[in-house]
């Protein structure tokens, strides 16, 4: 069968348009599968809860998960890691991150004298005597800790119980013994319980 010129150019043109879709096809097949390749090779993992651990064990259990750490201190440089305790995460746990991605830990410094709202034994302390010479006005003073213990710092609270000596309106005074338990911060501390007494 004779082709004219015409029909020749045409079924040409035809033959071309096809070789060239068929290209570009098996080309966008070949890009989407490469995509496909990598976003399945990225690995996921969910950020743990590490608030109230020391700051080295925080990084062994993030670092355990795929994950890098960085430290917070405010102003204060964290050097020795165990002596600080994380008070936040950045992002906060059960947070889906890739793998490598880093985690920064809010930290502050452990103080054995002190609840983890900073509230410190002294200032505790001092807010137990400002109740007692509001109870006794005519006379409340502090005379002594007996043993070991009176002063016992916890996560949230300050306990104390100590000897003191409270005056009455007739001027007669007694030794009795004082338990009061502190909790807040040390701008806003609250009390837990106060007693003057059996």
């Amino acid at each position: 069968m004779r082709f004219t010129r015409p029909t020749a150019v045409i079924a040409a043109a035809l033959i071309a348009v096809l070789a060239f879709t068929g290209c570009s096809s098996a080309s966008k097949t070949r890009a989407g599968a490469d995509t496909s390749t990598s976003t399945s090779a990225r690995a996921d993992t969910i950020v743990q809860d590490v608030v109230g651990m020391d700051g080295a064990q925080a990084k062994d259990a993030l670092e355990l998960l795929g994950l890098e750490v960085e430290y917070d201190g405010g102003e204060d440089t964290v050097i020795i890691k165990k002596n600080w305790t994380v008070t936040e995460t950045d992002p906060a746990a059960d947070t889906v991150l890739p793998v490598g991605s880093t985690v920064t830990l809010k930290v502050r410094k452990v103080d054995a004298n002190a609840t983890l709202d900073g509230l410190t034994s002294g200032e505790a302390m001092t807010f137990c005597k400002r109740l007692g010479a509001e109870q006794y006005p005519y006379g409340f003073d502090v005379k002594s800790f007996t043993g070991d213990g009176d002063i016992v710092v916890d996560d949230h609270s300050v306990r104390v119980s100590i000897d003191v000596e409270v005056t009455n309106e007739a001027n007669a005074t007694k030794r009795e013994r004082m338990r009061c338990e502190i909790g807040g911060t040390r701008d806003e501390p609250e009390v837990v319980s106060f007693t003057v007494g059996e």
